[in-house]
C-alpha cells in the first residue's frame, strides 16, 4: 500500500496524498514511481488509514516500485548516528573501511519532525536501509554516504549492469541455486516491463550449510517462487561486499556470512 498515487492520469498525473483526498469525488489513481502505470484503487479516503493499493503487483514496471507500497517513517532512525564500517560489521560480518562524503539533503531534511519520546538508534537492518535508501532517492546521500554508490537498483541498471564492487545493497530476485555446489545465482535485474537483457548475480554461502539449505528449501517451492509464467517474481534485497567475476553473465559475487543479508518481500 502507499500514501501517495498519481491522479487521473498515469506516468504524468499530479502526485497526491490520500489523506488529503476527498472521499465524495470519483478519479482514477496510479503508481506515482516513474515509468509505471499500474493502476491503484483508494481505501479510505480523508481518513487517518487512507491509502493506495495496487489492483496488481505485476502491473508494475518494476520491484522497485514495491516499496512504495511499504510503511516507512524516516524519523525512526538517526541519520546522525549511522555509520557504513559498523552497519557492514554488523549486517554483514566483514570489515571495511568507507570514506563518509558531504551530505545532500533529503526531500524531508527541513520538514517537520515529531519529536519521539525514546532514544533514536542508528539503522541496523538491510531492511531499514533499503526503504530508507528508496525513500531519499539515488541524488540523495545518508549521513554522507552516496545512495547511488551503495545501492544497486532498477533506477541505476545501466550503471550497475556491468558489475559491482565493495559493499553494495542489491535489488533482485531469485533465478537458480546449483545443487552441488554452495551458490545460488539471483537476477539483477527485477521483474515487469523491462526491455534490457538480464544479468545475474551469485551469492557464496561457502560453509554456510544451514543457511544454504534454509534458502534452497525455500526456493525449492514452486508455488511460492514462481507464481507467474516461471518468472519468480518476489522482491530479494541483498546486502553484501561483492567483487566482479569475469562471466558473461554472472557481473558479480558476495559473501554470505549472515542470515541477516537477505530480506524478502511479498
Amino acid at each position: 500500500m502507499a500514501k501517495e498515487a498519481r491522479k487521473d492520469e498515469p506516468l504524468v498525473g499530479t502526485i497526491v496524498e490520500a489523506i488529503k483526498e476527498p472521499a465524495n469525488e470519483k478519479h482514477d489513481y496510479y503508481c506515482k514511481c516513474d515509468g509505471c502505470s499500474a493502476h491503484m484503487y483508494a481505501y479510505a479516503l480523508g481518513q487517518t488509514n487512507a491509502r493506495f493499493v495496487s489492483y496488481n503487483k505485476f502491473e508494475h514496471v518494476s520491484i522497485s516500485c514495491i516499496p512504495v507500497e511499504m510503511e516507512f517513517d524516516p524519523t525512526a532512525h538517526s541519520e546522525e548516528l549511522f555509520d557504513m564500517d559498523t552497519y557492514i560489521m554488523n549486517v554483514c560480518g566483514e570489515v571495511k573501511h568507507i570514506d563518509r562524503g558531504a551530505r545532500i539533503p533529503t526531500s524531508t531534511e527541513h520538514r517537520h519532525v515529531h519529536i519521539k519520546t525514546k532514544p533514536l538508534t542508528a539503522i541496523n537492518t538491510t531492511n531499514d536501509l533499503y526503504l530508507q535508501f528508496c525513500h531519499a532517492g539515488l541524488e540523495a546521500s545518508y549521513n554522507g554516504y552516496s545512495v547511488n554508490e551503495f545501492f544497486a537498483c532498477r533506477n541505476n541498471y545501466e550503471e550497475k549492469s556491468h558489475g559491482f564492487t565493495g559493499f553494495q545493497l542489491v535489488e533482485a530476485s531469485f533465478y537458480k541455486y546449483h545443487p552441488y555446489t554452495q551458490y545460488m545465482d539471483f537476477n539483477f535485474t527485477p521483474y515487469g516491463k523491462i526491455t534490457f537483457e538480464p544479468v545475474h548475480i551469485r551469492l557464496d554461502f561457502g560453509d554456510k550449510d544451514k543457511a544454504f539449505g534454509f534458502y534452497k528449501q525455500h526456493f525449492a517451492d514452486k508455488k511460492t517462487w514462481k507464481p507467474k509464467k516461471g518468472v519468480y517474481t518476489r522482491l530479494i534485497v541483498i546486502a553484501g561486499v561483492w567483487e566482479k567475476l569475469n562471466s558473461s553473465d554472472i557481473i558479480s559475487i558476495c559473501k554470505i556470512n549472515k542470515l541477516t543479508q537477505i530480506k524478502f518481500y511479498d
